[in-house]
């Protein structure tokens, strides 16, 4: 499962300041719930973080000042100090002018780095996330290319600047933005099960330097054990910029007991196969834009089943410039207050196969298409 690589680092236990400086990049890094957001703060291009056997719970940030409120727990890909984030200097700071770049800090540059909206930008490549069979993951994992400070909106959240090494804290310590690239990024053999549910895979990318390309989701499994939580997805990638995420495939994986399954807002080139959804709150699969970005591209939907859907199976928002596929799917019997498989917002200039699909056991030969007001495809339930 592991592949091959030059060197394998056990850092479960206890770890040192010398185990972790010899991650570079290509390494298959051996993790457990204590060490994991340490590792992730330390990637490298190439590397490989299996987690072992065990309860995935969170890692707690470093204790910050009294008073602070840590953030909710989760695990996060982010800037880090050690994982080749380079910093933009925002305005002349300590020895620094506006616009230098700097690819390594040490505590005394930090102390100087006082001001507010410095860049923070990270580049990653080709990293694999994969979870031992016997290993369970009860929080999710986040990333965020955005503007990142303590909101008055949400005061019981003071994210934490692992490059600075600090809390953010509201009138006192200034915020940062943060420019995350990642090309290739999968997450294979996760099984995630909370009890009250959130996002598992959570991203929010709204900075027009970043992107998240190449991501996979490969045997991984979503359940809730509690009710389901209204608004949440369980693989949640959101955007009101074009172009922020690119080449999207889930494979073979599992959702079950969840409000949505799959939200993905203005992807460029998605893929959904031969994957399970089971009793959700609502879509099963969520294919959105937002106010300024379309889903384009090569967009299939295939070999899936579908069982005891809150809503319609699948949603599209609005569409420019795509080719939609949905076949061989099994959509059981599913029922919802609009008696549609699917529906979609406006599409242009895209087209548009529905082929080989099941529902109640029989293969739909001559699906009922409509189109209403401001709509532009419904794939009505066969009656």
């Amino acid at each position: 499962m592991l592949g091959t690589a030059e060197t394998t680092l056990d850092l479960t236990g206890e770890i040192t300041e010398a185990d972790l400086s010899a991650i570079g990049e290509g390494m298959v890094l051996i993790t457990d719930n204590d060490n994991a957001q340490t590792v992730l703060d330390h990637l490298r291009s190439g590397c490989i973080v299996y987690f072992t056997e065990g309860t995935y719970e969170g890692t707690p940030d470093p204790e910050g000042p009294d008073g602070i409120i840590y953030e909710p727990q989760l695990f996060r890909i982010r800037p880090s100090r050690y994982n080749g984030t380079v910093v933009r200097v925002n305005s002349d700071q300590g020895p620094w002018k506006d616009g230098d770049e700097l690819t390594q800090i040490d505590d005394d540059d930090a102390a100087a780095l006082t001001g507010t909206g410095n860049a923070y930008i990270l580049e990653l490549e080709n990293i694999r996330l994969i979870g031992d069979d016997d290993a369970v993951f009860n929080v999710g994992f986040e990333i965020k290319a955005t503007h990142i400070y303590q909101s008055y909106s949400a005061p019981g959240a003071s994210p934490y600047d692992a490059v600075r090494k600090i809390y953010l804290q509201q009138n006192t310590v200034g915020s940062y933005y943060a420019k995350v690239r990642i090309d290739g990024l999968s997450f294979e053999n996760m099984n995630f099960v909370f009890d009250n549910e959130s996002y598992f895979v959570d991203t929010g990318y709204s900075d027009d330097e970043s992107y998240l390309r190449n991501l996979s989701i490969h045997l991984c499994s979503f359940a809730c054990n509690s009710g389901i939580t209204p608004r949440t997805a369980s693989v949640h990638l959101i955007s009101d910029i074009e172009g922020m995420y690119e080449n999207i495939m889930v494979t073979e994986s599992a959702f079950s007991n969840v409000f949505q399954g799959i939200f993905v807002q203005g992807a460029k080139t998605l893929s959904v196969e031969d994957s399970r959804f089971s009793s959700t709150g609502h879509n099963a699969i969520a294919v959105q834009s937002g106010d300024f970005n379309h889903f384009s591209g090569d967009i299939m939907i295939s070999g899936n089943t579908f069982t005891d859907i809150g809503n319609r199976p699948i949603r599209f928002g609005n569409g420019n410039n795509a080719d939609i596929l949905i076949e061989n799917n099994d959509f059981g019997t599913c029922t919802n207050s609009y008696n549609d498989l699917l529906a979609s917002g406006t599409l242009t200039d895209c087209t548009n196969e529905f082929v080989n699909n099941m529902y109640a056991g029989i293969i739909i030969t001559d699906p009922e298409i409509t189109s209403d007001a401001g709509t532009d495809w419904i794939v009505k339930i066969p009656q």
